[in-house]
């Protein structure tokens, strides 16, 4: 079992900082940077990839909050907060603006979305393992290996329990080689994921029986899979018939 400790916040000097706080910004600009780095590497454009993951921030961050909502919509401003859901709804809504504002065609929309989404993991998981230092999403108790021996009792961390799923997911993107559909690869295992772990919240808020981290989880799979879709629609668009191929032979 897991033992329980929490680092709440880092001291440098006389300067105190939110350990979560310090956390999401170094992932932001690690991902950040990474993007611009890889763009230029794979032959996309880096003044583009950069202005793409400014408006996905931005935007993001909005949504991030404005989901909270949708968990005590009575309630108001007294359950702030941020969803990461409602950040990658944010993000794509972002995105999209991004993409008709500076024209971008249908073919570069993909290739840019899947640059995000092959190294934002790694700035998801700066921002979960701030949740796991601040045991911000305590579960169902249990008496399991993973489970966390918290204070009143051992218990599941589902920020833990994300952090070390996206670890995984970090590191078979890092080992992939060549470009991949990042955006499906990602919202797809991420979906089933959070569908799955979703019944170790307790009382989560539901809605005709099904809690609201499962429907967006729903949401993020039908995305994956039309990133996917949409991938292989214009493979094979450009995949040259046999009767052509066998034309540019003889």
């Amino acid at each position: 079992m897991i033992p329980y400790f929490t680092i709440s916040r880092v001291h440098v000097g006389p300067f105190h900082f939110a350990t979560f706080g310090v956390l999401v910004a170094a992932g932001i600009l690690v991902t950040y940077f990474w993007i611009v780095f890889r763009a230029r590497n794979i032959g996309l454009d880096p003044k583009r990839a950069s202005g793409l993951c400014a408006w996905m921030l931005l935007v993001g961050s909005v949504g991030a909050v404005l989901f909270k909502f949708a968990y005590h919509p009575a309630d108001g401003f007294h359950h702030l907060g941020i969803s990461s859901f409602g950040g990658i709804a944010g993000g794509l809504a972002g995105a999209a603006a991004f993409f008709a504002l500076h024209r971008v065609g249908p073919r570069e929309r993909l290739d840019y979305l899947n640059l995000v989404a092959s190294r934002f993991p790694i700035g998801l998981a700066f921002g979960r393992a701030g949740c796991a230092l601040m045991h911000d999403h305590p579960g169902i108790r249990s008496a399991n290996w993973l489970a966390v021996r918290f204070p009143g009792g051992s218990r599941y961390d589902l920020g833990l329990l994300e952090f070390l799923f996206l670890i995984l997911v970090v590191g078979l993107f890092l080992s992939a080689r060549g470009q991949k559909p990042y955006l499906g690869l990602f919202l797809i295992p991420y979906g089933l994921f959070r569908f799955a772990i979703d019944r170790l919240h307790e009382n989560p808020p539901a809605y005709f029986g099904i809690t609201v981290d499962q429907y967006a989880s729903i949401a993020a799979l039908l995305v994956g899979v039309w990133a996917i879709a949409g991938i292989e629609k214009r493979q094979s668009a450009w995949r040259p018939s046999p009767a052509s191929a066998a034309r540019r032979i003889l």
